[in-house]
């Protein structure tokens, strides 16, 4: 795809003595897919003090740079255009102090990526035509974004190939994933049994926890399908309370427009119940009809019982469960009860917490 690539210059060298010899034998650097906090002049951070492009300072908190970039311009084809760049400091204030020239030295310029520019961003942008280009909303404003990078794919034992894919990236800010793999859409819309438990996947904030293998390409017949076997349960971003989606794709334009149709199905909004052990609890929908929806997040217990109770204390429902630390939902019917007022009650060992639910 079209873009800039970024090639860590050779070691021990000076911004004075740069050159390109042999610079297709470096090494390209691309942008983690799962950590949004690795990009590709992080790579090679190593803790406590190292970011990778920079030396932090715990005494002044001054990340000082000491590594120079390649960057390589294509245009989808061939490489039209390079630059050599190179990260100077980072204050404790968060602005990026650095320098770009050609790859002969000319034209050099020095910069200062302002903090300030992005404080309610995920990422701060520069364009080196000095346009100050804005790419996103507030980071509490929205949850996935449909975007185009480079995918690893192993090609070996110990080797892999970067080829570049359309997928969907979450917001480093609070969402999560939890992806459900196996039955079709309409059984999921259907199911009335812990379907989620039994094909969970647990995330932590993972950038490509929807990712793009929702669709994949037949090279027979030179067509793009879709996965009617992977659907997601997404956890948003709200203010106060919490909203979960169902969603499920159902059709992809493919390179050409890039197109990502999509059903989504609010789950509902509810607020959660804490509990040290067993971690948040969240019901969903509330007050519900047909089944409920529940989610255990950050939970320290591995097996856990789902019990619930009416108003007087009798035992309507109950499950036994087996958690992931990190996010796990359930479902549970609740087709065969009367309206009313119910608790849903989660224990483990001698740890319990419980949530009022409202049946209609």
């Amino acid at each position: 795809i079209n873009g800039i690539r970024v090639i860590h210059y050779k070691p021990n060298t000076s911004w004075e003595s740069f050159d390109t010899a042999g610079w297709k034998t470096w090494g390209m650097n691309y942008n983690d897919i799962h950590n949004h906090e690795k990009g590709a002049m992080t790579l090679y951070r190593n803790a406590p003090w190292g970011f990778g492009w920079g030396t932090y300072n715990s005494t002044t908190h001054v990340i000082t740079g000491d590594s120079i970039y390649l960057l390589a311009w294509n245009d989808g084809s061939k490489y039209i255009k390079f630059m050599k760049f190179q990260p100077l400091k980072q204050p404790a204030n968060g602005d990026l102090i650095f320098r770009y020239a050609n790859v002969d030295g000319t034209n050099e310029v020095q910069d200062t990526l302002f903090q300030s520019a992005a404080n309610s961003q995920n990422y701060k942008y520069f364009s080196f035509s000095k346009t100050k280009p804005v790419r996103e909303p507030a980071n509490n404003l929205w949850d996935i974004t449909f975007n185009r990078y480079y995918e690893p794919v192993p090609t070996g034992p110990s080797t892999v190939q970067y080829y570049p894919v359309m997928g969907v990236e979450t917001n480093r800010v609070g969402v999560k994933v939890a992806r459900i793999i196996g039955p079709t859409w309409n059984t999921v819309l259907a199911d009335t049994q812990n379907l989620i438990s039994k094909h969970k996947t647990k995330t932590t904030n993972d950038l490509s926890a929807i990712g793009s293998n929702w669709k994949f390409f037949d090279n027979n017949q030179f067509k793009w399908f879709l996965s009617d076997t992977s659907s997601y349960i997404v956890k948003t971003i709200e203010a106060a309370d919490t909203n979960w989606w169902l969603l499920h794709f159902t059709a992809f334009g493919g390179s050409g427009n890039g197109k990502s149709v999509f059903n989504k199905m609010l789950l509902g909004v509810t607020n959660s119940v804490y509990h040290p052990t067993i971690g948040t609890l969240n019901v969903f929908p509330n007050p519900a009809t047909n089944q409920i929806w529940i989610s255990l997040e950050n939970s320290l217990v591995k097996n856990a019982q789902i019990r619930l109770s009416n108003i007087a204390g009798s035992t309507v429902q109950e499950m036994e469960v087996q958690n992931s630390s990190d996010f796990s939902a359930y479902s549970m019917p609740i087709n065969n009860l009367k309206s009313g007022i119910y608790y849903l009650t989660v224990t483990s060992g001698n740890q319990k917490t419980s949530q009022k639910i409202v049946i209609q």
